[in-house]
């Protein structure tokens, strides 16, 4: 199923600062079945995690006999907030149960809500409040279960392998090692901050990575989308396509202004186009304005991500650079 992790930065004005603002927004107990029927049903459906631990040895969280994503979590009478800025939610002894396969969950195997946003939307939304730190060693040590979430998942079914087991130590390797390419994919690197965990056989790597990422695609897969779409293609279309594809192949340059109303294919063109210098081993970046325009793209990027432009730019911004200038070999 499609879903998204979101992180809010909030002005100074309406942060939530205290154990006792943090508990007007988020919850991790089961509500009252009396008081708040509907949201007990909503809780119980989706915010539950488990049963695992020696109730469920083979729940998918389960490595090495202990839930990855540590469940149970220790029950609390109070929110608090520790010396180096982590929430430990309220998670009282009140008695209350959900019951899942014949097994009582209580508010520790609550994942942590917001009322509202469950009352509205009525599906699994995990909030948290995020720690208050510019430490990123000390927000990997608190969220990295957070993280790693889908890790074991997707392994078990990239390797068709639904028994497949990982150690903690493996399965943050791997979380690492993502956080790393997507860092390099964006000319940063782990490397900046000396204090965060490095994945194994860090730094072996001396090629260019953004060069790599661009050519890491089938050439055989693009030729078939090509000729997909170029089945479906108009004459209009075909006269843009031919005269663009004719100046990169030929090496001959140029600038072309591709103009026309919602509707007439002009993402159809670009498609056609990304997909036929593919299917000849070469590079497309392929770069839009704005998000919504480059999700329609393959691996489309916003011209701010990929060429470091500043989001509040004025007459003396410049580019951010990029490491070791790999962006301009690409």
């Amino acid at each position: 199923m499609p879903h998204a992790h979101i992180l809010a930065f909030m002005e100074k004005g309406s942060k939530f600062p205290t154990a006792d603002d943090i508990d007007k927004i988020i919850s991790a107990e089961i509500p009252d079945k009396t008081v708040d029927p509907d949201l007990y049903v909503i809780v119980g459906d989706c915010m539950m995690h488990g049963p695992c631990g020696a109730a469920k040895k083979d729940n998918v969280c389960m490595v090495n006999g202990k839930c990855s994503k540590m469940f149970p979590k220790p029950l609390n009478i109070r929110t608090s907030i520790d010396a180096n800025g982590f929430p430990a939610y309220m998670r009282r002894i009140d008695g209350r149960f959900i019951e899942k396969n014949g097994i009582r969950l209580d508010n520790g195997f609550v994942v942590p809500y917001n009322r509202d946003l469950m009352l509205r939307y009525r599906a699994h939304m995990n909030v948290e409040w995020c720690v208050q730190t510019r430490a990123p060693h000390v927000v990997w040590e608190a969220t990295w279960e957070y993280l790693t979430d889908d890790i074991l998942y997707k392994k078990r079914r990239e390797t068709g392998r639904p028994d497949m087991n990982l150690t903690i130590e493996q399965i943050k390797n791997i979380a690492l090692n993502e956080i790393e390419n997507y860092l390099l994919s964006n000319g940063r690197s782990l490397k900046k901050w000396p204090h965060m965990p490095k994945p194994e056989n860090f730094g072996d790597y001396n090629g260019n990575r953004l060069i790599d990422d661009e050519l890491n695609y089938v050439v055989e897969d693009q030729l078939k989308e090509n000729e997909r779409l170029m089945a479906m293609i108009t004459d209009e279309q075909r006269g843009v396509y031919e005269q663009i594809l004719d100046a990169v192949l030929n090496d001959s340059g140029g600038v072309f202004f591709l103009y026309g109303y919602g509707g007439t294919g002009k993402t159809f063109v670009y498609r056609a186009l990304s997909s036929a210098i593919r299917s000849k081993g070469l590079i497309v970046l392929n770069t839009a304005s704005s998000g919504i325009a480059a999700l329609l793209l393959e691996r489309g990027r916003t011209a701010h991500s990929r060429f470091g432009i500043p989001i509040d730019a004025d007459e003396f911004s410049t580019c951010r650079k990029l490491s070791q200038d790999q962006i301009m070999q690409n």
